[in-house]
């Protein structure tokens, strides 16, 4: 599921010009014994792709092309399976194959996959698998929305998102481990993740970070297809001595931390345990997914981040929102 790009420059292997992608030329340094210095000097970000996001949804849209027709899809790194709706699989004339996994992260069952050729940005990748989303909730874009862009195909770089100015970047992986911020910025914060394995035999995981929320350490899922931050109503008496009998409240909370970056009065909603799935206002996550889990930060509160995330190294580096970025060099 690899997409490739179109790149060419000089590679710093003794004069030599490669014209292929970044990690070929890495590979062919290596072969023919050039060292390189790029992890020793920090060089600049090479940066593959940039592109607009479609910010009029609660949530980030990607625009994409996938099988030749330009669609949206949600923006959710931090969820393991990319997907397509079944309605736009049909559109598409994409055939259905039974795969050996039963998925059941979305609210449902399925074992169906699609493949089908993806442009995204100016990279092209061919046969990317797909699980077919038979649930898949556009909140209120008219069946926009095709699907869901996952960690699947965005762990493949390292990942930029600014919300405030509805961009997203994407890199080679970056070798100088907490120097990946290139925009101006006065607080930063590198935090580690996990991704959760979810399922066998094939890993599918989640974005698993440690905030503080009004002083006290939670265990929250990362999910930019959400659209509220939510918690469960055991949690919320657990933690935080907050009682209710709703269904749903909304509890303004004192301060949402990760280190030095810290969210002034996060409004955090309290979704009652007993509640239907399909009534629940996030994304493809709920509060109460695993039993170790006691919050999902959704877009309410991710929106006042700039964040850069290193799959490779679990790291998320995270700024506040709101300063303009700088340019990388390509």
């Amino acid at each position: 599921m690899r997409l490739c790009y179109n790149y060419s420059r000089k590679t710093g292997c003794g004069g030599v010009v490669v014209r292929n992608s970044a990690v070929f030329a890495a590979l062919i340094c290596a072969a023919f014994g050039f060292v390189s210095a790029q992890a020793d000097d920090c060089p600049a970000l090479k940066r593959l792709a940039s592109i607009d996001l479609n910010m009029a949804a609660p949530f980030p849209l990607v625009p994409v092309e996938i099988a030749g027709a330009q669609k949206l899809m949600v923006l959710a790194p931090g969820e393991p399976l990319s997907t397509l709706s079944e309605q736009t699989a049909a559109d598409l004339n994409l055939t259905p194959h039974m795969s050996k996994l039963m998925i059941s992260q979305f609210g449902k069952s399925d074992q169906r996959m699609v493949m089908a050729r993806m442009k995204l940005g100016n990279m092209n990748g061919a046969s990317i698998r797909f699980l077919v989303d038979t649930d898949l909730r556009d909140h209120g874009m008219n069946g926009k929305v095709a699907g869901i862009l996952a960690a699947d195909i965005l762990s493949n770089f390292d990942v930029a998102i600014d919300f405030s100015t509805g961009k997203m970047d994407l890199f080679e992986h970056y070798q100088c481990a907490g120097k990946a911020v290139y925009w101006p910025h006065s607080t930063t914060v590198i935090v580690p993740f996990r991704r959760q394995i979810t399922m066998l035999p094939v890993p599918l995981q989640t974005m698993i970070v440690t905030p503080q929320l009004d002083g006290k350490p939670l265990t929250a899922i990362v999910d930019t297809s959400a659209v509220h931050s939510t918690m469960s109503t055991a949690t919320a008496a657990n933690l935080f001595g907050i009682k209710s009998d709703a269904q749903t409240t909304v509890h303004k909370f004192r301060s949402l931390r990760f280190g030095e970056v810290s969210i002034p009065d996060p409004e955090i909603q309290i979704v009652s345990d007993t509640r239907p799935r399909d009534l629940t206002v996030t994304g493809s996550n709920i509060a109460t997914r695993g039993s170790e889990l006691n919050l999902v930060l959704g877009m309410d509160v991710l929106r006042q981040l700039h964040m850069y995330i290193a799959y490779r190294d679990e790291k998320l580096y995270l700024t506040p929102a709101g300063t303009a970025p700088a340019k990388a060099t390509n």
